[in-house]
């Protein structure tokens, strides 16, 4: 029975250690469509380049159609609609398209009729 009970808690160490020296993640570059202003205060929606995990799948429902509210820097929120959706540069993001034409700084988005 000693024996077992040293053997489970030499087991569980070895698992718990495995688990904590495990990989992180890897990243992926992409252009994201997201809000932005530009040096005259105007909002819009345009490419941006980021660094994300591999596991950033909430980039996945930014697609075209979509909608996402900007805050315009003051008092309230103005509502867009994706003409473009994010996509991969490079690295691995399991369901995100690769980019084609997209570019950093283009605008992807339009603003939505109220």
């Amino acid at each position: 029975m000693k024996r077992l009970i040293v053997f489970l808690a030499c087991f569980g160490a070895f698992v718990f250690t495995g688990a904590a020296i495990a990989q992180p993640p890897g990243k992926a570059n992409i252009l994201h469509c997201g809000c932005v202003t530009n040096a005259e205060g105007i909002l819009a929606m345009a490419y941006i380049s980021a660094n994300v995990s591999s596991r950033a799948r909430g980039h996945l429902q930014h697609i075209a159609g979509s909608l996402d509210s900007c805050f315009n820097g003051v008092d309230t929120f103005v509502d867009f609609q994706r003409t473009g959706a994010d996509c991969l540069v490079s690295g691995s993001l399991p369901g995100l398209a690769a980019c084609t034409t997209e570019a950093a700084g283009t605008i992807c988005g339009q603003a939505a009729a109220q």
